[in-house]
């Protein structure tokens, strides 16, 4: 859903270098896994907190809006990138999954596995 979706923000970052802060889980589900990640754009205590929302008029079903403002993380993987970097990931994806059906979960029938 969300890859698919990839819409930007409607907030803008100067370019440059920020921190990255990740916080490592302590309980037994999650020892030494990354809990979450920070991406840090002021040193400064925030005045307020908003979650990043997609418009419900793009979300498919219940589940979708039920998700909004969550980041689903299905393979311990997630990423910060600017939109034009994210659309140029998403195509290399899109293009490896083409040419590489046998790495996908599935293919489609009419395909050969090679």
């Amino acid at each position: 859903m969300y890859r698919e979706l990839g819409l930007p923000q409607s907030w803008t970052v100067m370019p440059g270098d920020y921190p990255v802060y990740l916080y490592i889980g302590l309980d037994e589900d999650f020892s030494g896994r990354v809990a979450y990640a920070e991406l840090n754009f002021k040193d400064e205590v925030p005045g307020s907190w908003e979650l990043s929302l997609i418009s419900e008029t793009l979300l498919a079903d219940d589940f979708e809006k039920k998700m909004n403002g969550v980041f689903p993380v299905e393979n311990g993987l997630g990423s910060f990138s600017d939109f034009e970097t994210w659309k140029l990931y998403n195509q290399e994806i899109a293009d490896f999954y083409t040419n590489n059906c046998m790495f996908r979960h599935y293919c489609p029938l009419n395909s050969e596995i090679s």
